[in-house]
């Protein structure tokens, strides 16, 4: 067991991270300059192997054992958040892996180095793959979400080691993708076997911390009507007319809305951190032709759960058993829908999240900040991020605590300051030394 870290050693960690500017850029930028966007079904990637191959090196040269590998999709589609397609050929999931010196709490750092895209690229000013420098910022897409995060794990581990510290813990490093579709490349980190006492996840927070997050689940609603002349008088549906089938779905989303208005006062369907719940129609396709009355209709909804609402195997079902049961309802009302109820599909359940904020690795992160002269304060997170899969799938307590501007996220011309990126960097560092070596004993500094 290591001895408590001086107040030399303390501000030695300090000087060396703030040191660090033109490292934590540099990297930051590297990272940018590989294309890895989030696929759509089928489409082939650009530069997600040649990422991963490189921030491998930059793991090996701090002495960690290396992971890397494309993961099994018969082991990760059963997931209700799976999706049909996805594919990770040429995508491989990476993994570091250092021992700690004694018998001190292990740490997850981990990161997503998928970015979603950044059309329409002709509204950038900078380019999106460049990783410009520039006025303080590192421009591009990725670079707040979350690629900086990245950089800025690598960026901490080097500062320990320089510093001369040596973590009792064992310290792992995942740097995944597919985060900004449904999280399965931590999935498979998961699958594979990695676990930790903890986990830290850099997502954009303006230092704030997340420790909770709402769950969210994805409808299909198929509205049947029957097709007809536009410009004839229709007789009754009940002897051959027309029915219209996009107001039979405008039906459906009055109700929906109905629904959502009385979620905003239930008591139930509140949280301290979180929003409450909505039912957001995303997508809607129907009809054929101009002059016919549409006979098919489809409508896609986004619908949010909080984590007071997880069922017994700690998915949305007991909301979903919610909403189709108050659909049926309204569909009785009517009479067309009554006899030809449409028909309902679940395609997404992504879990939701919640780690207390006195749980000890939330106390870690927050005194970690203090002693470096910030403020901890909670952050919500409405939507969600990988540590939803490790505390959910794993048991891996985790909250995420990273750079900023937040705002930036999936922004044209996005960007990250690199002195959120340096405080994110003594953030992280600070938290291993005192997770891994189960010691907050220095006093604090600026």
């Amino acid at each position: 067991m290591n001895l408590p870290m001086s107040e030399v050693m303390f501000e030695k960690l300090v000087s060396v991270l703030e040191s660090k500017q033109s490292r934590v850029a540099k990297l930051t930028s590297d990272i940018i300059k590989f294309n890895t966007t989030s696929l759509n079904n089928g489409e082939p990637p650009t530069a997600d192997r040649e990422c991963q191959i490189f921030l491998a090196e930059e793991l090996k040269q701090l002495g960690f054992q290396v992971d890397m590998w494309e993961p099994d999709l018969k082991k990760i589609g059963p997931y209700p958040f799976s999706h049909q397609g996805q594919s990770f050929k040429n995508r491989p999931q990476l993994v570091g892996r250092r021992a700690g010196a004694g018998e001190g709490k292990s740490l997850i750092f981990n990161a997503h180095l998928d970015v979603v895209p950044p059309d329409p690229v002709a509204n950038w000013k900078h380019d999106p793959w460049g990783g410009e420098i520039q006025d303080g910022k590192i421009f591009g897409r990725g670079a707040i979400d979350m690629k900086g995060g990245a950089a800025a794990i690598i960026t901490a581990i080097e500062a320990i080691d320089e510093t001369g510290i040596t973590l009792d813990g064992d310290l792992i490093v995942e740097m995944v993708l597919d985060e900004e579709v449904n999280g399965m490349g931590t999935v498979s980190c998961i699958e594979r076997g990695y676990r930790a006492n903890a986990a830290v996840i850099p997502e954009p927070s303006n230092l704030g911390l997340c420790t909770a997050t709402r769950g969210l689940m994805w409808l299909n609603i198929k509205v049947q009507g029957r097709s007809g002349h536009a410009e004839h008088a229709q007789p009754h549906w009940t002897v051959g007319g027309a029915v219209n089938s996009i107001e039979k779905a405008n039906f459906i989303l009055d109700s929906l809305s109905r629904l959502e208005l009385e979620w905003r006062s239930r008591p139930d369907k509140q949280h301290p951190l979180l929003s409450t719940p909505e039912i957001i129609p995303t997508l809607i396709h129907g009809g054929d032709f101009w002059t016919t009355v549409p006979e098919k209709c489809e409508l896609d909804f986004d619908i949010q759960y909080l984590p007071t609402e997880l069922d017994e195997t700690g998915f949305g079902r007991k909301v979903q058993r919610e909403v189709e049961e108050y659909l049926q309802r309204c569909f009785r009302t009517d009479s067309w829908l009554s006899e030809f109820p449409p028909t309902l599909r679940w395609l997404v359940d992504y879990p939701c999240m919640e780690v207390p904020y006195d749980s000890p690795i939330v106390s870690t992160v927050a005194e970690s900040e203090r002693q470096l002269g910030l403020e901890p304060y909670p952050l919500p997170d409405d939507s969600g991020f990988d540590g939803v899969h490790l505390v959910h799938l794993a048991g891996v307590p985790c909250l995420s605590v990273g750079p900023g501007p937040k705002e930036k996220a999936h922004q044209i011309d996005e960007f990250v300051s690199i002195d959120s990126l340096i405080k994110t960097s003594k953030v992280l560092a600070v938290t291993a030394v005192n997770w891994c070596n189960d010691q907050i004993s220095f006093k604090n500094a600026a």
